[in-house]
């Protein structure tokens, strides 16, 4: 989780260097489902993330850090880039 909350000036980085705190963000969460793997094992892991009551969310939430890293890394758009991050954070809060 110190990816994702990398400073107390984050919020600052979204709008100054949107494209960075996307990659931080980004990477922050996906060490954050990996280390919930390496606690309960990948298998079980990856039957929670599919279970059928999960299985919308989880789709959201990876094409939203799908769309995230496209956004940051082959389009350099930040506005995109944010759009994408809001995104991201909503599928994690739902």
């Amino acid at each position: 989780m110190a990816f994702c909350s990398l400073s107390p000036t984050q919020s600052l980085i979204v709008f100054a260097k949107p494209i960075k705190f996307a990659l931080l963000f980004t990477f922050g969460n996906v060490l954050a489902v990996g280390s919930t793997a390496f606690l309960i094992g990948p298998g079980r892991q990856l039957g929670m993330m599919f279970d059928p009551a999960r299985i919308y969310a989880t789709a959201i939430y990876i094409g939203c850090v799908v769309l995230a890293l496209i956004c940051a890394l082959l389009i350099h758009s930040k506005i995109l880039t944010v759009f994408a991050i809001i995104f991201e954070i909503c599928a994690l809060i739902c």
